[in-house]
């Protein structure tokens, strides 16, 4: 297949990052053309799109219509450690929310 993934994805991101291994190199672009990185939306998708080697048309449709957010999941942990240790009523009750 090419690219070797099976798929490619787009969420206004860098051309390099449409699947994963990157089949392009970003060196091979001036640097004025595009940030190197990834946003959050392109990684969750790209996440979802790695986990699983054969997706139905549904999955595909759910996939698109994720709303998780990557940066949620990379701060969740910190977030409830905050909220518990602080103490203060708001920041629990902000806390339970977190957890819910």
């Amino acid at each position: 297949l090419n690219p070797a993934t099976g798929w490619l994805q787009n969420a206004n991101d860098p051309p390099w990052t449409s699947t994963m291994p990157t089949a392009l190199d970003p060196d091979g672009f001036p640097p004025y053309f595009s940030d190197r990185g990834m946003a959050f939306r392109p990684q969750r998708a790209a996440h979802m799109l790695l986990a699983d080697e054969s997706i139905s048309f549904e999955e595909l449709v759910a996939i698109k219509h994720d709303t998780q957010l990557e940066l949620a999941e990379r701060l969740l942990d910190d977030l409830l450690a905050a909220a518990t240790s602080h103490g203060d009523e708001r920041a629990l009750a902000a806390g339970r929310v977190l957890q819910a």
